[in-house]
């Protein structure tokens, strides 16, 4: 199981990462745009 925190502020994100399958950072981004597009529409 991968775990990643995702927090956000005004200015930017913070991304904590741990898990057993490695992601290249193309991944990375992909998977932090998507949370971060969840925590924009669950807080309308």
């Amino acid at each position: 199981m991968d775990v990643i925190h995702i927090a956000k502020g005004n200015n930017g994100i913070a991304l904590m990462v741990t898990g057993f399958q490695p992601l290249d950072g193309a991944a990375l981004e992909e998977l932090a745009r998507k949370a971060v597009a969840r925590l924009d529409a669950a807080a309308r």
